[in-house]
C-alpha cells in the first residue's frame, strides 16, 4: 500500500493577469488574509516569495493554485471576431 500523501499545512491562490499578479493565502484552517497584486516580473516573484516566508510553512507543505485570466484562446474584447486556435494541456 502507498503512503498516505501529507496534507498541505498551507494554501496560495494565484490569479495571473497581463502585467500583474494578485495572490492571497492561508494556513491550513486559517482565515486567507488580503488579497496582494504583485508586478510580473523579477521583483514581484521575489515579493511574493518573501511574504510566504511569514507563513511559516515550508514551500513542500504549500500547495499553490494558479489560474490564469486573459488567455489568447478568448475572444477579446476589443477584437470580438472568433479566432480558430488548438490547445493542448
Amino acid at each position: 500500500m502507498a503512503p498516505d500523501p501529507v496534507a498541505p499545512r498551507a494554501f496560495v491562490g494565484i490569479g495571473i493577469a497581463a502585467a500583474t499578479f494578485t495572490a492571497a493565502w492561508a494556513a491550513a484552517g486559517g482565515p486567507v488574509g488580503a488579497p496582494r497584486i504583485y508586478a510580473q516580473d523579477p521583483h514581484g516573484f521575489t515579493a511574493l516569495q518573501t511574504a510566504l516566508t511569514t507563513t511559516a510553512v515550508a514551500p513542500a507543505d504549500t500547495l499553490v493554485v494558479m489560474e490564469a485570466t486573459g488567455s489568447p484562446l478568448n475572444r477579446s474584447r476589443r477584437d470580438p471576431a472568433p479566432r480558430k486556435a488548438t490547445a493542448s494541456v
